[in-house]
């Protein structure tokens, strides 16, 4: 597959997981509201119609940069599948302060699929890739435990298990990369909050909604890098 037709692959392919992660955001949101009518949130004025565009302004531009990168096509599904997938789950965390177990499921299937991918198309590197993946996320799970057992209301385990996917879609470095990120967006973004007085210690913070935007600089920083 040519590098043109890949960018627009991979477009096409967030554009159609955006608009499933939409009905998702919708039918909770319905839920929530105490009504069932998908349609009737999906087309109210003030909808989540921004994840369409953001998902394939981000995804698709840098694609343009993974494939002057050279980064085998299954990866770069992962980062795609990766990326589309944080914003309805920053909007979910947002509204609601939690992070679903079922999407949370949802992803590791996609994962799934993906290992399969890679494990006909990458036999030689796959076993090693694999071990390093899991060796690293089960780290993520136990330092962020350990950091939540010292301190209940620094982070929820919904953030934790998504630490963990994070690392099996986007690899060792990249996900060590992300997380850090992560954590100094989270970490001024309370900062700014507690300044102005809309927060304070003892209040809950939303994580996922740093997690997505310092997951997003961090692939797109990483990805401009690759490219040069």
């Amino acid at each position: 597959m040519s590098d043109g037709l890949m960018v627009a692959a991979l477009a096409v392919a967030a554009l159609v997981m955006s608009c499933a992660w939409l009905v998702y955001v919708a039918a909770r949101r319905g839920g929530v509201a105490g009504r069932s009518d998908v349609l009737g949130v999906l087309v109210r004025p003030r909808g989540d119609w921004w994840i369409l565009p953001v998902s394939l302004l981000v995804v698709g531009g840098t694609a343009v940069a993974w494939q002057a990168a050279g980064l085998a096509p299954t990866y770069q599904v992962r980062m795609a599948v990766m990326l589309v997938a944080l914003a309805p789950l920053a909007l979910v965390d947002h509204r609601e302060h939690v992070v679903p177990n079922r999407a949370l499921g949802a992803l590791l299937g996609v994962r799934a699929v993906i290992y399969v991918w890679e494990a006909i198309v990458l036999p030689d590197v796959f076993v090693d890739m694999l071990r390093a993946e899991l060796i690293t996320a089960g780290i993520v799970v136990l330092f962020f435990v350990m950091v939540r057992m010292l301190n209940k209301g620094g982070i929820g385990m919904g953030d934790v298990k998504l630490f963990a996917v994070m690392t099996l879609f986007l690899g060792t470095q990249l996900a060590l990369a992300s997380i850090f990120a992560s954590l100094l967006v989270s970490f001024f973004v309370a900062l700014v909050a507690m300044a102005t007085k809309r927060k304070t210690r003892k209040d809950t913070f939303a994580m996922v909604p740093s997690i997505a935007l310092g997951t997003a600089l961090a692939v797109v920083l990483v990805s401009i890098r690759g490219a040069l």
